[in-house]
């Protein structure tokens, strides 16, 4: 009976390790929380005007693929062309509604759509973005970053 005993606890303790592994000891509910929470930190980052603060919030290796242009690699190279964008419009609201978030071991996955209003800091009409993308996250240094951001806006319509 005692070795029946111990051979369960055992395979509970080697349960235990094997369902931490993945996620450095996060369940699935934590980990999705804390996605939520850098979404809405990304969008709040960019309306204060803190790209320090945002791109702390991608990998040192992140890759960026914006419409139209060459991916962009790298945190310090994402950290310039966010403080370009900044230099010529101001954000004013980001939203982020995720239709997908599946955390699949090291990595998650979301597909999301998401709405801007930006206003250009040389004058002009208020411009409102609705658009999607699909982002994955993975951990370093213990925090779930964005590691690979690609994204399309469906349309682009100034604000009357």
């Amino acid at each position: 009976m005692r070795t029946a005993a111990v051979v369960v606890y055992m395979v509970l303790g080697l349960v235990v390790i094997i369902a931490g592994v993945g996620a450095g000891g996060m369940n699935e509910e934590d980990i999705r929380a804390e996605i939520r929470q850098s979404q809405e930190h990304y969008g709040e980052y960019l309306i204060a005007g803190d790209f320090e603060a945002w791109s702390e919030l991608h990998t040192t290796d992140v890759v960026k693929m914006k419409p139209g242009a060459p991916a962009i690699m790298g945190r310090e190279a994402l950290l310039k062309d966010i403080a370009a964008v900044g230099q010529a419009m101001e954000w004013l609201a980001i939203e982020i509604r995720n239709q997908d978030l599946q955390v699949k071991g090291d990595v998650v996955y979301t597909w999301c759509n998401y709405s801007m209003r930006m206003r250009p800091r040389s004058g002009g009409d208020i411009i409102n973005f609705e658009g999607k993308a699909l982002t994955l996250y993975r951990r370093e240094n213990g925090r779930w970053l964005l590691s690979h951001d690609c994204f399309n806006a469906n349309a682009v319509a100034p604000s009357s």
